[in-house]
Order: structure tokens, then sequence, then C-alpha cells
């Protein structure tokens, strides 16, 4: 990766942003990009990449561990309730849900 983008000057500024989105993949880990970050050999564009990864260098380091079931089941969590706020607002809000407008087509037909 550092050396393609290396290699072709249109794709310098694009190292960050593909590191991180390899990362939130998963296909980058975390210690593997530490690493990288950290190991003094030189190479073409090595210092040049390592300014623009600082700041993620700085995120991880700070980021709280966290296991992947315990973000995962916080994130369900979340979502649930955003489900059942939305679904309080619906019912306080007047809307109709599906049996509602089931009910008033079968009344119309009636009459």
């Amino acid at each position: 990766l550092q050396q393609g983008c290396y290699d072709d000057i249109n794709y310098q500024k694009t190292f960050l942003p593909l590191v991180y989105a390899l990362y939130r993949t998963e296909v980058l880990e975390e210690d593997v990009i530490v690493e990288w970050y950290n190991h003094q050999a030189v190479s073409k564009g090595k210092e040049m990449f390592k300014k623009q990864v600082e700041p993620l260098i700085r995120w991880l380091e700070l980021a709280p561990e966290e296991n992947d079931e315990e973000e995962d089941q916080r994130r369900l969590d979340l979502e649930h309730q955003r489900q059942l706020d939305d679904d309080d607002e619906d019912e306080e809000d007047g809307e109709y849900d599906d049996e509602d407008e089931e009910e008033d087509i079968g009344n119309k037909e009636k009459e």
C-alpha cells in the first residue's frame, strides 16, 4: 500500500483514508498499523506517510479497548431503543399503523 501510494502522485494524499478504511473493514488490525508506524526501516515515502497517519495512531492509542461482542451488543441495544422511541413518537403523534389503516378501509367499504 505504501509503495503503491508513493509511486503515483495522485494517490499520495489517499494513504490515510485507505489505511483507515482497511482498519474499519477489519482488513488491517490495529497492532499491524501501529507496528508499521513504529518500525524504523527507511523506505520510499515512509516519513511522508507516517505524518499522514499520526492522527489515526493517536486515535488508536486513546480509543478505549472494547471487545467486539460488547460493541455489537451496545449497538443492538441502541438500535432497539431507537425503534422503541420511534414507536412511542408515532403513537403520540396519532399516526396510524397498518391495523388502523385496514380498519378504516373496512369501515368505508361497509358504508
